[in-house]
C-alpha cells in the first residue's frame, strides 16, 4: 500500500482545466475556489504530559498519553497500543511500557531504580502505525534525572581528566545567521520580503542588525532581529548586482555574509493574514517574465497534512495579483502554500500558520490562594465555550513543588504547542510555548517569522508529499502475536495448519488461527496485562504435531535509538538548584528509608569459575568455562532477540545490524560464529527466532583453547544459549511449539496520595513529595466542570499546578495555576 502525490496532481490539474470559467473580482483579484480531498492513510501524533522535567533516582515518573488523529486534532480511536520507553544518556532503552489506548487516551509511570546514573534521559512515544513514517511523528521529550550515588563515583572518575585537559571546557563564540527570500527565492526588480534568524553557539537565538549592501557599494536596507535571533526585512533586487548583509550580535561579534542570488525570471508571493477571516496573498512578478510568459495560469493550492484544503486560480496579467483565500477552509495550525503552474511547477512555497480561535474559556482555581503544610486542597477545573456551555474534556493534572521543580523555560512545551508547531517542524523550538501565550500581543508575528526561518524548508509534510510511504506495520488493536510455520528441514511454508493459542493465568484463553498459503498465522487483539505463560502448538488436520514454529511479534525491535546527549560545561542554574534542594530531601529522607542496615559502597568480587561450577547449573557442555556468561533475567525479555541482547556486551565480539541483517566480528576477524541450542549446532535462524523469555543462559568462546575442539567450524567462535526447558537431562528442542513470557498491558499504578484528616502511621514521617498529586483522568461533567482534592505536604513553598487535555472537538488544552504552602 502506497501513498504519493499522485492523487494531488490530479486534483490540480482538474482545477487548471475550469480555470477560464472562473470569475474575477477585478482585474488585480480573483475569487477563491475550495476544495476538499480526504486523507486516504490515517495519521496518528501522540503526546505525553509529564508531570515535571526533573527526578531523582528512587522516584516516580508519571505520565498521560493523548493520541489524536492529526488532520483535525481530536482524540483518535485508532491504535490502542502504545511504546513509551524510557532511554538513557548511553542510548540506551532502560524501561518499556506497553500502554493500553482507549478512545485516545491512556496513562503509566516509570519507577527509577535507586541504582540509575545521573544524566539527561529521554522518553519517547509511537504506535507500530506510525513507525510507517519513520521517526516523524515519535513524541521524545528529555528530562533531567539526579542519582548521587552514581553521582558521586562520576565525579570520582571525570575530575582527573578535566584537569589534565581543561581546553575540552572551552566554548567557541560565534554567530550564525541565515537568509530566507519569502516563498523562496529573490527575483530581480521584484520586491522582496527576506526573512532571517542568528543563533549563537549553543543554538539559541541571537540578537543581531547590521545593513545590506550592493555590490556597488550601496545601502539597500537595514535589519534587526525582533525575537529570538528572528526577524525581515524588504528590498529590490536589481539586475547585475549581488547583496551581503553585514553587521554584528549583541555579544559584538561582527558577520558579512552574501544573500541568495536574485534569478532574472519568475514569480514570488507574500501573505497576510488579515482580521476579515482570509489570507490575503500577493503574488509578483517582472516584465522579463511576462514577456516570455504572457498572462500566465497559475494556481495557489493550500495543503494541510497532506491534505487540499482550498485553491485558486488565476492569470498573470499584471505585476501583482492578489488572491484571497477564507481561512475557515484550513484546520488550525500549519498550512503549506505552493504556487504552480499548469504543468505542476511549483514556483514556491510559504508555510502559514492558521489560527482557528475557539474561544473557550478554561479556569483552574483553587478554594484559597495559601495553605498550611498538610491541609486539604480543591482544585476547580472549568471548561465553557464563548456562550459559557459546558464544554465535555478529558484531562491530566499534576501539581508540583515550585521550590524544587523548575521548568527549564517560562514558557516550556504544552500540547498545544507540541501538536500544531513542534511535531510539525524539524529542530529545536526554542520556547514553544511563547507562541501560544494570549498574554503576549507580538505572538502570531513572532509565529509568522519561524514560519519563514525554520519552517522555510524543514516541513515534515512536505517531506511525506514527497516520498512514497511503504506500509510495513499495522495498525494495533491490543495485543498481537504473529509469525510463521515452515517445515524443519526445509525452508518451505506449511499452509493450512491449525495454531493453537493457550495464555495462562488470571482469566485463561483459549484461541486457534490457521496459517495461509504463505505458512503465516495472526492473534490479534489480545487485551490483558501484566505478564502471561503462552504456549502456541501447530498441527495439521490429523492433529498431527508438525513444522517449525517461528515467531515474528514478540521480536520486533523497538525504533532504533537516536538519541545522543552530551554534557556540556554550562550548567543552568535551574538545575543547579534542582539537585542542592533533592539533596537534602535525599538525606532527610534516607534516616526514614534506611533502619538497621548500612549502605556499602561498591565491592567487585572476582573469581574464575570451574568447569565443576559450570555445570552447576543445570546445562551440560563439552566445553570448559566460557570466555563470557550471561544469566537471563526477566529484565532482559524487552530485547528482540540474542543477538540484539549480545551487543556490546562482549569484549571483541562485534555485532552490527539488525536479525535477519547481521555481520559479526570476533578479534577482529569477520565471520558467522558456530551456534549451540542446548549443545546441539544449529544454524543462525534457529538462534534468531527463539524468544528471549525462553532463553535462561548464554555463553561465548573466544580463547583458542575453547574453540580448538570445534577444529575449523569453531574458527569465527563460539555462541552457546541454553534455553529453560534445557534444564530437563536428555530433552530435545521443540520446534513445533513455543511455551513463553508474553507481555500484556502494563498494569498503571494510581498515584498514592496520603490523607492527613484521619489517623495514620504515614503522619509521623516526614512528607517531601515533589509531586503533590498527579491525576491522569479528568472528566469534565455536564456542567463543564471538574473537581479534584487532595492533601499538602510539609514543604513551606509554592505549589504550580497544570492540567492539560483535549475537548471533544478537538481543542488543545493547557491552563496553569499555583498557590502558596506556608
Amino acid at each position: 500500500m502506497k501513498i504519493s502525490t499522485f492523487s494531488l496532481l490530479v486534483l490540480v490539474l482538474c482545477l487548471f482545466s475550469g480555470v477560464n470559467a472562473q470569475t474575477k473580482k477585478a482585474q488585480d483579484d480573483s475569487k477563491s475556489s475550495s476544495t476538499t480531498k480526504k486523507v486516504t492513510l490515517p495519521f496518528e501524533k501522540v503526546y505525553l504530559h509529564l508531570d515535571r522535567p526533573s527526578y531523582v533516582a528512587g522516584e516516580d515518573i508519571w505520565f498521560k498519553a493523548y493520541l489524536i488523529d492529526a488532520t483535525n486534532s481530536t482524540l483518535f480511536d485508532n491504535s490502542n497500543l502504545l511504546y513509551v520507553e524510557l532511554i538513557s544518556p548511553d542510548s540506551k532503552i532502560v524501561q518499556r511500557d506497553q500502554v493500553r489506548l482507549s478512545k485516545g487516551t491512556g496513562n503509566g509511570d516509570f519507577h527509577l531504580k535507586d541504582s540509575i546514573a545521573a544524566g539527561r534521559y529521554q522518553i519517547r512515544a509511537y504506535t507500530n502505525w506510525m513507525r510507517n513514517f519513520g521517526e516523524t511523528f515519535i513524541f521524545k521529550k528529555e528530562i533531567q534525572v539526579e542519582s548521587f550515588i552514581a553521582q558521586a563515583k562520576a565525579d570520582v572518575k571525570t575530575k582527573p581528566a578535566a584537569k589534565q585537559n581543561p581546553a575540552t571546557t572551552a566554548r567557541e563564540n560565534k554567530v550564525d545567521v541565515q537568509f530566507f527570500p519569502e516563498s523562496g527565492s529573490l527575483i530581480e526588480n521584484v520586491y522582496s520580503n527576506v526573512a532571517f534568524k542568528a543563533i549563537d553557539q549553543d543554538g539559541k537565538g541571537s540578537q543581531v542588525s547590521g545593513i545590506i549592501l550592493s555590490s556597488s557599494g550601496d545601502t539597500v536596507s537595514a535589519f534587526t532581529s525582533a525575537h529570538l535571533g528572528m526577524g525581515s526585512f524588504n528590498m529590490l533586487p536589481k539586475p547585475g548586482l549581488t547583496y551581503y548583509a553585514e553587521g554584528k550580535s549583541s555579544q559584538g561579534l561582527a558577520f558579512k555574509l552574501q544573500l541568495p542570488v536574485a534569478l532574472k525570471t519568475g514569480y514570488n508571493f507574500k501573505v497576510f493574514s488579515s482580521d476579515n477571516g482570509n489570507l490575503k496573498i500577493t503574488i509578483r512578478t517582472n516584465q522579463e517574465t511576462m514577456n516570455l510568459r504572457p498572462e500566465e495560469e497559475l494556481l495557489v493550492v493550500g495543503t494541510a497534512h497532506s491534505s487540499l484544503c482550498a485553491s485558486a486560480s488565476l492569470k498573470m496579467k499584471n505585476l501583482l495579483v492578489n488572491v484571497f483565500i477564507p481561512k475557515k477552509d484550513f484546520p488550525e495550525g500549519i498550512t503549506m502554500l505552493t504556487l504552480y503552474d499548469k504543468n505542476y511547477k511549483p514556483y514556491g512555497q510559504r508555510l502559514v500558520f492558521v489560527q482557528q480561535d475557539n474561544h473557550l474559556k478554561v479556569s483552574l482555581t483553587s478554594d484559597k490562594p495559601a495553605y498550611a503544610p498538610r491541609e486539604k486542597v480543591t482544585l476547580n477545573l472549568s471548561v465553557k465555550d464563548s456562550a459559557n456551555n459546558p464544554v465535555a474534556a478529558n484531562l491530566s493534572l499534576a501539581a508540583v513543588d515550585a521550590s524544587i521543580i523548575r521548568d527549564t523555560t517560562k514558557y516550556a512545551s504544552s500540547i498545544g504547542s507540541y501538536f500544531l508547531l513542534e511535531s510539525e517542524i524539524r529542530g529545536n523550538i526554542e520556547h514553544p510555548g511563547y507562541y501560544f501565550d494570549k498574554n503576549n500581543p507580538d505572538r502570531l508575528k513572532a509565529l509568522d517569522l519561524l514560519m519563514q526561518t525554520q519552517g522555510w524548508r524543514d516541513f515534515l509534510w512536505k517531506y511525506l508529499a514527497d516520498t512514497t510511504i511503504k506500509l510495513n506495520y499495522d495498525i494495533e488493536k491490543g495485543i498481537v502475536v504473529s509469525g510463521k510455520l515452515r517445515k524443519l528441514f526445509i525452508n518451505k511454508p506449511l499452509p493450512n495448519a491449525n495454531i493453537s493459542l493457550g495464555l495462562f493465568g488470571d482469566s485463561p484463553l483459549i484461541a486457534i488461527a490457521q496459517t495461509d498459503s504463505t505458512g503465516r498465522f495472526a492473534f490479534g487483539g489480545l487485551d490483558f496485562t501484566g505478564q502471561r505463560t503462552m504456549v502456541l502448538t501447530a498441527t495439521n488436520k490429523e492433529h498431527n504435531t508438525k513444522g517449525w514454529l517461528q515467531l515474528d511479534s514478540l521480536r520486533q525491535a523497538p525504533v532504533p535509538v537516536n538519541f545522543h546527549w552530551m554534557e556540556t560545561p554550562k550548567v543552568k542554574a535551574e538545575e543547579i538548584a534542582f539537585k542542592q534542594e533533592a539533596e537534602l530531601r535525599n538525606n532527610i529522607m534516607k534516616k526514614y528509608k534506611l533502619t538497621d542496615t548500612i549502605q556499602l559502597n561498591e565491592v567487585v568480587v572476582k573469581a574464575r569459575k570451574t568447569a565443576t561450577e559450570a555445570k552447576d547449573d543445570g546445562h551440560f557442555r563439552m566445553y570448559g568455562n566460557p570466555d563470557f556468561s550471561l544469566q537471563v533475567t526477566d529484565e532482559n525479555s524487552g530485547y528482540s532477540d540474542i543477538f540484539q541482547l549480545l551487543q556490546g556486551r562482549v569484549a571483541g565480539l562485534m555485532i552490527s545490524g539488525a536479525y535477519p541483517n547481521l555481520s559479526f566480528s570476533m578479534r577482529g576477524g569477520h565471520g558467522t560464529p558456530l551456534f549451540l541450542l542446548d549443545g546441539v549446532e544449529v544454524d543462525i535462524d534457529m538462534i534468531g527466532s527463539l524468544p528471549v523469555a525462553d532463553v535462561d543462559k548464554i555463553e561465548v568462546l573466544k580463547d583458542i583453547s575453547n574453540l580448538a575442539m570445534f577444529g575449523f567450524r569453531g574458527g569465527n567462535g563460539v555462541i552457546s544459549v541454553f534455553t529453560k526447558r534445557g534444564y530437563v537431562a536428555g530433552a530435545k528442542p521443540v520446534f513445533h511449539s513455543v511455551n513463553t513470557k508474553l507481555n500484556g498491558f502494563y498494569q498503571a499504578r494510581v498515584f498514592y496520595s496520603p490523607r492527613y484528616d484521619v489517623p495514620s502511621d504515614e503522619a509521623s514521617k516526614p512528607d517531601l513529595r515533589s509531586t503533590i498529586f498527579w491525576a491522569p483522568n479528568i472528566n469534565t461533567d455536564a456542567n463543564g466542570n471538574g473537581t479534584v482534592t487532595f492533601f499538602n505536604g510539609d514543604k513551606q513553598a509554592p505549589v504550580s499546578i497544570k492540567a492539560e487535555g483535549v475537548s471533544q472537538n478537538g481543542d488543545l488544552l493547557t491552563v496553569k495555576s499555583s498557590y502558596i504552602v506556608k
